[in-house]
Formats: structure tokens, sequence, C-alpha cells
């Protein structure tokens, strides 16, 4: 066997390989990009690396049986909906890296943190992301609609420069406490919305769609505009359903019709009611974009101060920096309602799963809200951060049933990852679901014990940080991710505080749908 090994011959991190018995200048004259186990070859190194038994192709991987066109039939045997479980089976059988195929495409599946955690630092400061394929039809009906770019479209300087427009605003944690009473005010609208919605039996059949769809929803617009958009009212107003049905619509559609070109002429009428979703979405979002803009000249003109939720909102602040235009503006603020749509209600009725299906960590978490939240109900960020256990109930959830069952990333150039030779643009899929039900990992990895996550727990030291990344890694991680927690946390305060939960059903594993996993949400909720 040869051995290899990197010197650094540059202060920019290009490397060449310097062989160490038995072959002398052969592999060593080839310059190779390198970060820690991860590289990329050129063609000459490869091949003499695969002469010399230096290197081996990615299809000595161990994986299941593929075929051509179809790939792995276990997955169309499950329609898709169920490749967390598959792969998970997979990884005990296979090991924490092995190869799979989708349909035509060869992937590998990752589950070791390390390897994750090496994948991850490979990307550099400014990660390439494409969504010219997985939201096509998105992308093509803005284009029609002659909307300005966003983060979805945008790659290297241009995306970094649009992005650090938000860091400041969405990102810096003092910017965040001052939403945490405005949500909190949403959220004891949100339970009186459970109240109303209630059966005789004190249930509500499917509380994703009823309830928290509409309570996320109404959160962002108080962070994007300032003011309700009224999603939680008992009767809505026919601008109200357009708007929340359009962004349904956009977003189960586009996803759907992206998967192959030729579906959009199959399923016309769900390609049509795209482009109506997104025209109705854009209208009644740059209508209330413009009655931001309205406040903030007549505020100026006047010499009148601003309320101050309008005053905090994210369009103010994007109004007042004046490095945007109306339409610029208006459609990034849009585009944050359908970022925060179903990632933050899934999670949070994952979470609603878990606390539902367990009455004793329900009632620890009961008692530490009550015992911490200021006497008129109002919950602010200073309370958050003395609940200890409710963020811990949250991580517990997003390892058990991540919304995002894998990252995917992909490398323009053919790669080494742990001794293999991995091709340019061949997915590596790093399974968040299979990571956090890795028993070597995370012992009695199939409870729920939001202990292990508490400071005072000496697991919490050892849990790798790699793991769990329900928002992502890096420079591309979600923008969202302060909105999100902020909104979670102080709804699951106020729902706990009153309510009783209860899970109706058994414990679920979820259904896969395009990459995201869904859970059924029929719950009863009791009084207090």
């Amino acid at each position: 066997m040869v051995r290899l090994q990197f010197v650094n011959t540059s202060r920019f991190g290009i490397m060449r390989w310097k062989s160490i018995a038995p072959i002398q200048n052969t592999v060593s004259r080839y310059p190779i990009i390198w970060t820690r186990n991860i590289a990329v070859l050129t063609e000459d190194m490869k091949k003499d690396a695969e002469i010399h038994g230096g290197l081996k192709s990615m299809d000595s991987l161990p994986g299941p049986r593929t075929f051509p066109i179809l790939g792995n039939l276990e997955h169309i045997r499950t329609k898709f909906m169920k490749m967390h479980i598959t792969q998970l089976k997979n990884a005990k059988k296979y090991g924490p890296m092995y190869k799979d195929k989708l349909f035509r495409n060869n992937a590998i599946i990752v589950q070791d943190p390390d390897i994750c955690k090496e994948v991850y630092r490979a990307e550099g400061k400014l990660p390439h992301r494409d969504f010219s394929i997985s939201l096509r039809e998105f992308l093509k009906a803005r284009e029609k609609m002659q909307l300005p770019k966003s983060l979805l479209d945008l790659n290297g300087e241009e995306w970094a420069e649009l992005r650090r427009k938000f860091h400041k605003k969405m990102l810096a944690p003092i910017n965040m406490k001052m939403f945490y009473p405005q949500f909190s005010d949403v959220a004891v609208d949100a339970v009186e919305c459970i109240r109303r919605l209630r059966d005789e039996n004190s249930i509500i059949n499917d509380v994703r769609e009823e309830v928290l769809g509409k309570w996320a929803l109404e959160s962002i617009g108080k962070f994007v505009y300032g003011f309700r958009t009224g999603l939680l009212d008992q009767t809505l107003t026919d601008e109200n359903k357009r708007f929340y049905e359009g962004i349904k619509i956009v977003l189960t559609n586009a996803i759907f019709l992206s998967r192959a070109k030729w579906l959009k002429y199959i399923f016309w009428k769900a390609y049509a009611d795209l482009n109506k979703g997104m025209k109705d979405w854009h209208a009644i979002g740059m209508k209330n974009t413009k009655k931001v803009m309205e406040q903030v000249k007549n505020a100026e003109e006047m010499g009148k101060t601003l309320e101050d939720s309008i005053a905090n909102s994210l369009t103010c602040y994007l109004i007042l920096t004046k490095n945007m235009d109306f339409n610029e503006c208006s459609v990034h603020a849009i585009e944050l309602f359908g970022a925060g749509y179903d990632t933050t209600s899934i999670t949070t009725s994952w979470v609603l799963h878990w606390l539902g299906m367990n009455p004793d960590k329900q009632e620890i978490l009961y008692n530490e809200v009550i015992d911490r939240i200021p006497e008129d109900g109002r919950i602010t960020d200073a309370a958050v951060q003395r609940m200890p256990y409710l963020r811990a109930c949250i991580k517990e959830s997003a390892r058990l049933t991540p919304m995002i069952f894998v990252n995917m990333r992909s490398f323009p150039e053919d790669m080494v990852l742990r001794d293999y030779i991995i091709p340019a643009q061949t997915p590596i899929l790093l399974s968040n679901y299979n990571m956090g039900r890795d028993e070597s990992i995370f012992p009695n990895a199939n409870s729920f014990m939001p202990e292990r996550w508490l400071r005072e727990n000496k697991e919490e030291d050892e849990i790798h940080p790699f793991t769990t990344l329900p928002f992502g890694f890096g420079a591309r991680s979600c923008l969202g991710r302060r909105i999100a927690e902020a909104e979670m946390q102080v709804f699951l305060a106020q729902v706990v505080r009153q309510l009783k939960i209860k899970y109706i059903g058994e414990e679920q594993e979820g259904d896969n749908i395009f990459g995201i996993t869904l859970p059924k949400s029929t719950f009863a909720f009791y009084d207090r």
C-alpha cells in the first residue's frame, strides 16, 4: 500500500502530494487543493493514485443494490416518502459512509459527524448553491413578473453583498430581543385560536394547517412589517385568504412541478395555480411594503416619531438604509414569509408531537415556564434565557425528527473524501436523521430526553456539534434562525402555560415529502 503525505507549499492552501516509498516522483508532481481530509484532484493525479493503490473509486464504497435509471428500488417502493427510514437501515448495514442511487444519480450518504464536518468546512467562505432545478418553476414565475433577484438566485460576491445588508438586523441577538413581547402577543392569539377551533373532545385534526401555519406567518409579519396581517382573526378577509393560500400553493406546486420539465404540461392546473398564487402573494406583499414606506415618509415630513413596532421592522430598516429600491425591498421582505412558513410550523408541530407523547417531560417544561414567566404573561427574551428546558425540548425534537432529514452538498471538482474519489457534482447527503438516531452518538437515541442538552448534564459537553444542524452551517446557514427560534420559544411557552397537549395517535416517524419530514398533527388541547 502506498503511503502519501501532504506538504504545504503555499500560503493559499495549495498542496502537493509527496509520496513516501515505494513510489517516488510519480504523484508528487501533481497539484492539489486540500481541506483537511478533502482534496480537489487533477485527472493525472487521480489516475496515478488509483494505479498505485493510494485512493479508491466511489464504486468501491459499500451500498445497497441499485439499477440503471430506476436507482434504488426501495425508494420507489415507498414512493420516496420513507427515505429517512431506508437510509437509517442502510447505514446500520453499510456503515457511516455508503453509496446509493436516486434514479440515475449516484449519491453518497454520510452519517459520521467528523466526515460531515470535513464536507461542511470544504465549502469555503462563499459556498455555491444552485436552485435552478429544485426551484426551477418558482424562479421562472418570478422572472415572468420581472422581479429582482434574491438570495436564492445569487452566488459569489454578489450574494455575499446582498446577505450583508440583512446580517445585522436578522442575526444579531440584540436586535431580536425587542420582538419577543410582540411574538408573545401573537402566541396568545394563537392559543385563543386553538381554543376556538377545538371540537367537543378538545381535538384539532390538523393543527399545523389550521393554526401553526397562520401563527408562523403572523409572527413573521410583525418582524417584516411591524404590524399584524390578521391571519389569526376569527374571520379572514378575502385579501388574507388570498395571501395565505397563495403562499401555500406557491411552495407546494413550485417544488412539485420543478421535479421534471414536462410536469407542468400534464398538471397544467397546478401550474396555473402557481402563477396566480405568485401574483396574489407578491401583490399583497407589495401593498404592505408600500404601507410601511408611506408611514416612514409621513413621519419624516411631519417630524413625528414612528410607532416602535414599525420603526423596528425589517422593511423600515431596509428603507432607512437607502441601499434598496422599492421592488428589491418588497421582494426580499415577501420571500421571508415563504422561507418561514413551512420550516417554523413543521418544526413546531414536531415539538408538540414529542411533548404530547411524553406528558412527564411536558410537566417539567410547564413547571419551568410558570416559574420564569413574567406576571403579565408577556414573554420576554430575558424570561426565555431562564428556560433551559424549553430550549432543550426544541433541540431534542430537532435531533429525533429534523424537518430537513439530510443536508445536501456537491462540489464542482472531483474530490477525495476519506480515501475515496468522489466525482464532481455527486450529491453528498449529510444525514441529520441518521446521526440523531445513532446509539453510538446518543445513548437511548429513540427516546425523547431533553435532559441530555442541559449544561449541568455531562452528556451535553460530549455531543458532537455537527450531529444536529437544523439551521445549516457556515456562510449560507439559515438567515432567519433568530426569528424562528424566538417564535418557537415564545409560542411553546404560551401553549404549555395555558394548555395540556396530547397527541392523538401512535409515535410517528413522519413522511418524507420533497426532502421535508412531515408529521401528522392531530392533537387534543385541554385547558389547565
